[in-house]
């Protein structure tokens, strides 16, 4: 699904490249005239035009998958999610040249009743991750196979998941949970190594 959204955040980049340079053969062209006479005027207004297209772009990059995840978890479309591996696929790039690496995960989903389901997701990490671990935390779950990891602290945030929580939790006997979280893209690590990081700080 990352690699979707990152496509579609290129789309529209590629978008508005097309419109500030439509408007500046547009000023250099039809609006020579006004140029001349306002040229720090029609400067600003391609400044404008570039500062709005550029917020937008940000806009979208930054928020796209976490409002697809929200709006997920609130209809509880979720499921217990065991990493099995990870495989570095590509390195991209944002509208600022922010660099993210996308993993390639092999992982089973349980659903609600419990049936396991292999599925693959595709992920955007911090370009800092360089291993994937194995374990369990939460993904978004559903037909339109929107698959996205679940950070810790949504999942803590979100009451009307506690009694799907506590039914995965007794069912599987022994979950040894991930630590999921954002840190300029997607990081996942064990509890110990969140412990030791901690501990370095210090």
């Amino acid at each position: 699904m990352q690699e979707k959204l990152w496509k579609r955040s290129m789309a529209i980049s590629a978008v508005f490249a097309v419109i500030i340079i439509g408007l500046i053969v547009l000023f250099l062209t039809m609006f020579r005239p006004f140029v001349k006479e306002h040229l720090l005027l029609s400067i600003l207004l391609l400044l404008l035009v570039n500062i709005v297209s550029i917020v937008i772009q940000r806009t979208l990059e930054n928020n796209a998958d976490k409002k697809i995840i929200l709006k997920l978890v609130e209809d509880n479309k979720i499921a217990l999610c065991k990493i099995q591996s990870g495989t570095y696929y590509t390195t991209v790039k944002d509208s600022v040249l922010n660099k993210y690496n996308l993993w390639k995960l092999e992982c089973i989903a349980y659903d609600e009743h419990m049936e396991p389901h292999n599925v693959e997701i595709i992920e955007k990490f911090n370009p800092n991750q360089k291993q994937i671990p194995g374990g369990y935390c939460y993904m978004t779950y559903d037909e339109k196979e929107q698959y996205f990891l679940i950070p810790n602290a949504v999942i803590g945030n979100f009451i009307n998941l506690k009694d799907r929580v506590e039914t995965y939790e007794k069912k599987m006997k022994s979950i040894r949970y991930l630590n999921v979280y954002y840190q300029k893209g997607l990081w996942v690590e064990t509890f110990q190594e969140t412990l030791n990081k901690q501990q370095k700080k210090q």
